[in-house]
């Protein structure tokens, strides 16, 4: 029986994650929830327990799309991809996917980590 804190909402959209040992992993978004989202990181794994950044973009009726920085741990492994936990809960009231053709891409979301 799973237990979650909050519900999850389908996210499809580019995930850029920042893992010290192996630096930036593309990845892309299966769901979300203010605690945190499944990605698929295949062929690539993480660690369990492992502390990592992701950036992502959330759509925003006020704000359009806009990429969200947070850091998180592993705290799942899967067949295609990771469970990862955020260190802060997020508002998502409001938010949603962003158009594909308006979300930030890979670069865009990696510049985060680098700009």
């Amino acid at each position: 029986m799973e237990h979650r804190l909050s519900s999850r909402t389908p996210l499809n959209a580019n995930v850029v994650i920042y893992y010290n040992s192996l630096g930036l992993l593309q990845a892309r978004s299966v769901d979300i929830s203010r605690h945190g989202m499944l990605v698929r990181t295949w062929p690539m794994t993480l660690p369990l327990h492992a502390i990592v950044d992701v950036a992502f973009p959330l759509q925003s009726s006020k704000r359009g799309a806009t990429p969200q920085r947070t850091p998180a741990m592993v705290v799942r492994q899967v067949d295609e991809g990771v469970g990862l936990m955020f260190a802060n809960e997020l508002a998502l009231e409001g938010l949603g996917a962003a158009p594909a053709d308006e979300a930030p891409g890979y670069a865009e979301l990696a510049e985060r980590y680098v700009g």
